[in-house]
């Protein structure tokens, strides 16, 4: 026997050798936490290795070591013995179902797969599990095999709502369309203010071509998504919507209000050139755009509605007709709207500001996001394109478009907006 291991059994005795095991152990283990959050990971995962030598039930290394393991993709079966030896402790399944959704998010679902199935098959799962392995299914297109595990996971957790939309999907993938819309309205109805619940309905009533309730669903759903990264997404959805009734102006339309909130995706993923379908006249609007962009010295009412009609070129809408309609409806008489450096400033630093629009003085909030936004078309660094900083009456039934000189370039005002020919649902 080895000096050092005799002096540990004589050290045992004295002190008691549980008292004196778990305080090497705790300390290795908080050792090994260091150099983990520190980065060092192989160093890490070696102290995890002496302190399940020393115990082997010691479940914060057990799930230490199986979430290390998984995440660098390293020892596969070792993953799986240390949560099984874990659940069996603890009899939770949760630390299966953590690095299932680790696996799945890693695009690793092979792994996903067999983790979950051996939690199954072992007594340690819940309807996370479940989800899991259905989730392997669907991807691999087994979708009856997805639709029961999905079906499990709703009897073990009925309200469980990201498994109903995985359910419903499963349906829409095998043309089980009613069953699809049975479960969305199952959705809906737990959820009737969820923009993503009515969202997902409104997908499934598009695919059964009952365009009208799926607009709107939609229009309920950009009312209730918050934010401008929501709206562009529903905008986005209304698009393909329009799309599949065969209405090209308006799913081009409501590309454009997408693109607004910063989703380009449907602009240049619809079946036709939203260029044309606009009449989009690239090289126009850019002059037009540089003169706004670069004023000439007399405001006067000609030199605004050339501004006003350059930007709606910009949009695809050049009409002489509804640019006199945007002009009327702006009540712009004299003066574009400017506003000081130091009101520029505090919007782009989130900071309250009261300005005064043609309809009153109101108590504008900027937008969470601090970059500018690009208010027309094109990328955000060209010459030719104007930023603006987005701010919002707190209510949201008012909004300002602010270039980064103080020019104020849009007013929303009952839902229509300078420069912007569409109405908002």
């Amino acid at each position: 026997m080895s000096k050092k291991r005799i002096l540990f059994l004589f050290g045992s005795i004295l002190f008691g050798s549980a008292t004196f095991a778990q305080v090497n152990i705790d300390s290795l283990f908080a050792q090994a936490s260091r150099e983990m959050k520190n980065g060092n990971l192989d160093q890490g995962l070696i102290l995890l290795d002496s302190v399940l030598k020393i115990d082997n039930y010691y479940t914060p290394a057990l799930a230490s070591r199986a979430y290390l393991n998984a995440a660098t993709n390293q020892d596969f079966n070792q993953v799986l013995d240390d949560l099984l030896q874990y659940s069996t402790i603890t009899k939770s399944a949760s630390n299966f179902v953590e690095i299932g959704y680790l696996y799945l998010e890693n695009g690793k679902n092979d792994l996903a797969f067999q983790l979950s199935d051996f939690a199954i098959n072992k007594g340690f799962f819940d309807h996370n599990t479940y989800i899991i392995r259905g989730s392997t299914f669907f991807e691999l297109g087994q979708y009856k095999e997805a639709e029961q595990d999905f079906k499990k996971a709703l009897e073990l957790k009925s309200d469980e709502r990201y498994a109903m939309n995985l359910l419903i999907r499963t349906y829409v993938e095998q043309g089980s369309l009613d069953k699809a819309l049975a479960q969305a309205n199952q959705l809906v109805e737990i959820s009737p203010d969820d923009d993503i619940a009515l969202g997902i309905r409104a997908g499934v009533l598009a695919r059964m071509g009952k365009y009208e309730e799926a607009l709107s669903d939609n229009s309920k759903s950009m009312q209730l998504a918050k934010g401008f990264k929501g709206r562009g997404y529903f905008a986005e959805k209304r698009a393909y919507i329009y799309q599949e009734m065969g209405n090209k102006e308006e799913a081009c339309r409501w590309a454009v209000v997408a693109m607004r909130s910063g989703n380009n995706t449907p602009y240049f993923s619809l079946r036709y050139p939203c260029d044309e379908v606009l009449h989009f006249d690239l090289s126009t609007a850019n002059t037009l755009l540089f003169r706004l962009k670069n004023p000439l010295d007399d405001y006067d009412f000609q030199g605004v509605k050339e501004r006003l009609i350059g930007m709606g070129i910009a949009i695809g809408t050049p009409s002489e007709k509804e640019i006199n309609f945007l002009v009327d409806k702006a009540q712009f008489t004299q003066l574009p709207i400017t506003i000081d450096t130091v009101m520029v400033n505090d919007l782009k630093a989130e900071k309250p500001v009261n300005i005064a629009v043609f309809d009153g003085e109101y108590a504008f909030v900027p937008s969470t996001d601090k970059e500018l936004y690009t208010c027309t078309k094109g990328e955000k660094a060209d010459l030719f394109y104007i930023q603006c900083v987005l701010a919002q009456t707190a209510d949201g039934k008012r909004s300002i478009w602010v270039d980064e000189n103080g020019v104020i370039l849009k007013y929303t005002e009952e839902g229509y907006t300078i420069f912007e020919l569409l109405k908002i649902d």
